[in-house]
């Protein structure tokens, strides 16, 4: 998602790095990818010590670089130490979650004071004769951002997922399925800072919704099945009349996707690799079927993404219904016949800047929209969380989706 998330995938879709850690063995691309992002983030720590302490009166000179350095330092230490130190028994979960909080303050840190201090160059030019003034104000404000977005951001994770009701139209001639009830969780990220409780907090919630099918599409976690089987456990106790339906995300093919196949089929999920299952409903038919991250067959060869092989051998007068993880998968989907997509991936941008920024890379960020006359498409803004432990004005969320407007 982020600058981190960004690079990972794009060393994994390009081949140069597929696992990032391999227990002893760091690949050359890791090395390169490590050293330019350190580089980056030391280089921003510097701009930042001077921009504060300039601000700030002498004798607080001291404190700010070590805050501002500490935070930094902090925010690269946090995805290291994770690939590294093992997540069994939650040990250092508390460790875990302050270095990625940093990796929310880092961040909004760094982009709210370029964005002031952009203003203040503007203002500066128009008003010279208060640039002083106005480059204080600057660094207040930014400072104020930060506070605020980090503040509310962690309230709104602490909240938990909040449920979002979606109705989508039905073709005259599939009126039966109307009130097929559909729950979605996608981008869960079980990891660093998302354990055992907001696992159980998931599914009870689901569970209260009392829908007919369950569909998880993708990026339900981030580590390996040794550490998070415990983690994941109480994703096994998803109840629903037609069963949980499971794609795969990106972020499944960072740690062993092989293996988290396999614990997910154990989990009792139906994973739908460009396949498909039939479910009727009140005699009408539903084709439940799903595909790969659509990245996937650059990390995986034989896991290309193909929604049209996903439909294949389907009923023609059933609902078809595509778990996608990426939203881009649109295209295809609708050119293979499918009504309805649902989608996750963007986390909605999470916390902004990033909701505009995701908006370059994905053609639906959040929500319900309709392409064309019969396909319809549904974003989940994520039920977790990915990196730090925040979404500022952007909620976690729990879908139940409902056939007929």
């Amino acid at each position: 998602m982020y600058l981190i998330d960004l690079k990972i995938e794009t060393l994994a879709w390009t081949g140069v790095w597929r696992n990032i850690f391999e227990v002893r063995l760091v690949k050359a691309g890791f090395v390169v990818f490590l050293t330019i992002i350190c580089t980056f983030l030391l280089g921003f720590g510097y701009y930042l010590g001077t921009r504060f302490s300039g601000v700030f009166s002498p004798q607080y000179g001291l404190i700010t670089w070590i805050a501002v350095y500490g935070i930094i330092l902090l925010q690269i230490a946090g995805p290291i130490f994770y690939r590294i130190i093992p997540n069994r028994d939650n040990r250092y979960f508390v460790l875990r979650w302050i270095m990625f909080s940093c990796m929310g303050v880092g961040a909004s840190m760094i982009l709210y004071t370029v964005a002031a201090d952009c203003a203040v160059v503007v203002l500066g030019f128009l008003f010279p004769e208060k640039s002083g003034e106005i480059s204080e104000y600057g660094v207040s404000l930014a400072l104020s951002l930060v506070f605020v977005t980090n503040v509310v951001g962690t309230a709104q994770v602490a909240r938990g997922p909040r449920i979002y009701h979606v109705k989508v139209p039905l073709p005259p001639a599939l009126e039966a399925l109307r009130g097929f009830r559909l729950a979605q969780v996608s981008d869960l990220h079980v990891g660093p800072t998302i354990g055992h409780r907001y696992a159980r907090r998931v599914t009870n919630a689901v569970n209260a919704l009392s829908p007919d099918a369950i569909a998880l599409t993708g990026d339900l976690i981030d580590g390996s099945v040794e550490s998070l089987r415990e983690d994941v456990a109480p994703l096994a106790e998803l109840r629903s009349r037609f069963g949980t339906f499971a794609v795969l995300g990106n972020h499944e093919f960072y740690w062993r996707v092989d293996e988290w196949q396999r614990e997910f089929s154990e989990l009792g999920f139906t994973m739908l690799n460009n396949e498909h299952r039939v479910l009727e409903f009140n005699g009408a038919k539903i084709a439940m079927a799903g595909v790969p991250d659509i990245q996937a067959g650059r990390m995986v060869k034989d896991m290309k993404s193909d929604p049209a092989l996903a439909l294949k051998g389907a009923p023609g007068d059933a609902f078809r219904i595509l778990l996608a993880h990426q939203p881009a998968s649109y295209k295809a989907a609708a050119a293979a016949g499918f009504h309805l997509q649902l989608s996750g991936h963007t986390h909605g941008g999470q916390f902004f800047p990033f909701t505009l920024i995701v908006r370059l890379a994905q053609p639906f960020v959040k929500g319900l929209h309709r392409v064309g006359e019969n396909f319809w498409i549904y974003v989940n803004r994520g039920t977790g969380y990915w990196g730090p432990p925040i979404r500022f004005l952007v909620p976690p969320e729990i879908t139940l989706i409902t056939l007929g407007d």
